[in-house]
């Protein structure tokens, strides 16, 4: 099911692309590519089913931890990223259990 956005104040629909489950423990973890050319990928949507995690987008390492580099996702929640695939993007743990992530990709 195609799910509808709005780019540039037009509306558009995303196809899903893929999903994807990813376990983030104490290192540094990359998304997956989708299965298709990563240059169709528009939108992400990141949820985090159990645990805490850091992300990074600029190519710097997430650092955990209240002095550490990064923005965090808190389990339950949802990031929504909107943009082409960020090959730079980073996360690992904020906390002492690996964190479940859900990945899906949505674009043209």
């Amino acid at each position: 099911m195609a799910t509808s956005a709005f780019d540039n104040g037009y509306q558009v629909r995303y196809n899903p692309l893929g999903h994807y489950t990813l376990s983030v423990g104490a290192g540094v973890e990359t998304l997956p590519p989708p299965s298709v050319d990563p240059e169709r990928v528009r939108r992400i949507v990141i949820r985090l089913v159990s645990g805490s995690v850091v992300f990074t987008d600029d190519g710097q390492a997430p650092i955990p931890g209240s002095g550490g580099l990064g923005l965090p996702i808190l389990e339950g929640e949802i990031l929504v990223y909107d943009g082409m695939f960020p090959e730079n993007l980073q996360l690992t743990r904020d906390g002492g259990a690996d964190a479940d992530v859900r990945v899906a990709y949505y674009g043209t």
